[in-house]
């Protein structure tokens, strides 16, 4: 097998891009960057969106392992984010930078610093660049061209026990958290603190969430993902492998609706939150580093995550922080990407948002995915000896994968023995529950303890008390999930809310949006089952027609 090698590239800085906002003579932009190599497939990598501004400073390291010596390919193209109520599917271009590493530079020391790039302008959308002009002329204001990209690149080392030609991604642990636009005005409000909701809960202003604000999280977990967790999606039904190949009317009407949901909850806006955990805990923070700071990052040598207890506690911590350490019943829906990209949401008719298919709007649209199903977190308590079922006695271990009977019995009642580590907020007194149901992907349950294995490692959750994998069809599992349900329905009573309440937070909240809008805003699924009602007696229209009139002749 011939040499890999690991790199790592940082997204330094641009300059003197163009003006996609002609109220602040600014944009905000973000890049869009991809690592391609001949007969691989291509990693991709999203930088933080920068706020009104043309002279973006990102600094934003990707560390990749699985570089052939014969180089790769690095395309990045610049984006302007829309913040607004209703997200782009396509949002404006500002430019396109390519840059070319050959067998000369993958070379294990080697580093180019702080590069500058030309952005193609023919790359880039024509509005843009017709506000750089328009812009030009107001008073005070001059035409500046030469659009930059500057980018640092370093080849860390080779890689060692290479098996396959692949790419993946190393670190960092990188971070976002996005507040759905439907419910902004409850995440725009100070809200009391709920009885089911975190304290550290807060969007990206600093402001206290309420129980009912939608939150869609993205957490890069350490690569590589094991090969055997792949899953293509299952076209059960014809407009399945419509909508995925976005073919035919129906399958471009569900093709639209979920990409249109997918941009909707993972939206980028002020009130996004970024990050990267550290061995110290999570650098969150959505401000870039001032521009004219030196970069320290690829200066000072690798930060390469190690698979140290420290590295360990910290992700554990930051994951707990994103699912409210298992507070309020709350259950999750997950996608893993190829990428080891966890994409999840919390799962609750009470949020306002009717998805057409939840796993398959995560995955946006992906035909393949490493895994897909539900989650939820709860106090871990080790070594509980339970019987289930009729089965013989369990005793569950850390970071094993236990039997339904043991993680049922687990799931039980705390006593008042257990109420000690309540409020506990030691990772090791937690347990992830994770499961394969996906009907889109219908993940193998003969791989749950390959999905075990990969998520209880020290570089990922290696940190939490436990990780239990579960099918998806399991009673016991059932039984649990139907539990949470009825704990969260509990507490949402207690705080005073009722099953729609989320549905009604935006008309009480003072919002200027009305409930048509928030319609228009999605596309539920009643609404694709009537496009499709109508496309279907259209069809049914035009055969009865085709017929009558080869009965005339």
């Amino acid at each position: 097998m011939p040499p890999t090698y690991t790199v790592q590239i940082t997204f330094d800085y641009a300059k003197n891009l163009p003006v996609a906002d002609l109220a602040s003579l600014s944009s905000d932009p973000y890049i869009l960057a991809s690592v391609e190599v001949p007969d691989v497939e291509a990693l991709t990598c999203r930088t933080p969106t920068i706020q009104q501004t043309r002279d973006p400073t990102w600094n934003c390291t990707w560390f990749i392992a699985g570089v052939p010596e014969q180089g790769f390919k690095l395309k990045m193209v610049v984006y302007d984010e829309d913040a607004g109520s209703k997200p782009k599917l396509s949002p404006d271009r500002l430019g396109k930078a390519v840059a070319r590493f050959g067998p000369e530079q993958m070379k294990e020391g080697f580093e180019s610093l702080e590069t500058e790039y030309v952005m193609k302008k023919r790359k880039g959308d024509l509005h843009p660049y017709i506000l750089t002009y328009l812009s030009a002329l107001r008073p005070g204001q001059k035409l500046v061209r030469h659009n930059r990209v500057v980018v640092s690149m370093r080849v860390l080392r080779k890689d060692e026990d290479v098996q396959e030609l692949r790419l993946y991604t190393l670190g960092p642990n990188r971070y976002s958290r996005h507040f759905s636009p439907l419910l902004g005005s409850v995440v725009n409000k100070p809200s009391e603190k709920d009885s089911n909701a975190s304290g550290e809960q807060t969007d990206g202003k600093g402001v206290k969430l309420s129980a009912t604000t939608f939150i869609a999280n993205k957490l890069q977990l350490t690569g590589p993902v094991p090969r055997e967790l792949r899953h293509r999606y299952v076209g059960y039904k014809p407009f399945i492998s419509w909508m995925f190949d976005d073919s035919g009317i129906a399958g471009r009407i569900l093709n639209y609706g979920l990409h249109k949901q997918y941009h909707m909850l993972y939206a980028c806006n002020p009130n996004t939150v970024w990050g990267t955990v550290d061995d110290s805990g999570a650098n969150s923070s959505k401000a870039a580093t001032p521009q004219g700071e030196e970069n320290k990052e690829i200066k000072e040598g690798p930060v390469l995550r190690d698979a140290t207890p420290e590295a360990a506690e910290a992700l554990a911590r930051q994951f707990l922080d994103m699912t409210a350490w298992g507070e309020g019943g709350k259950l999750f829906t997950y996608v893993i990407t190829l990428d080891g990209e966890w994409r999840f949401t919390e799962t609750g008719p009470e949020f306002c948002i009717d998805l057409l298919s939840k796993h398959s709007m995560h995955a946006n649209l992906a035909k393949e995915i490493a895994y897909s199903g539900e989650f939820f977190v709860r106090k871990y308590q080790e070594g509980k000896k339970v019987e289930a079922n009729g089965d013989a006695s369990t005793e569950q271990q850390p970071n094993g994968h236990a039997s339904s009977s043991a993680a049922a019995a687990a799931d039980a009642p705390q006593t008042q023995d257990d109420e000690d580590s309540h409020g506990s907020r030691n990772p090791k007194d937690y347990e992830l529950v994770i499961d394969n149901d996906s009907g889109t992907y219908r993940p193998k349950k003969e791989l749950l303890p390959v999905l075990h294995d990969w998520l209880s490692d020290q570089r990922r959750l290696g940190g939490l008390g436990n990780v239990c994998t579960m099918d998806g069809f399991d009673e016991n599992l059932q039984k649990m999930k139907e539990e949470r349900k009825k704990e969260k329905l509990e507490m949402t009573k207690k705080a005073g809310k009722k099953g729609n309440q989320g549905r009604m937070a935006l008309a009480r909240s003072g919002s200027s949006m009305s409930s048509g809008q928030v319609r228009a805003d999605s596309v539920s699924s009643e609404e694709v089952d009537e496009a499709l009602r109508e496309l279907e007696n259209e069809e049914a229209k035009t055969k009865e027609e085709g017929q009558k009139e080869q009965s005339k002749d």
